[in-house]
């Protein structure tokens, strides 16, 4: 039985660590996803322009399709 590369860094993980699992490689994409789509969020609450919100929801609508679909 063959294990993949990241399955075999799971089982071999130092004394007292966790081993990085689905949660510790999904944690910080979500977390900079939240602190942009905030930031562009207080960006559209500032200045509510129809031009800067199609900018906007463009861009968070490409940075989820290259975060979900490209995993």
């Amino acid at each position: 039985m063959n294990m993949t590369q990241r399955e075999a860094d799971a089982t071999n993980a130092p004394e007292g660590r966790a081993p990085e699992g689905r949660f510790g490689s999904l944690a910080l994409p979500v977390f900079a996803f939240l602190v942009l789509a905030a930031f562009l969020g207080v960006l559209i609450v500032w200045v509510p322009r129809i031009d800067l919100i199609t900018i906007v929801a463009v861009t968070l609508i490409l940075v989820a399709y290259d975060f979900f679909v490209k995993r």
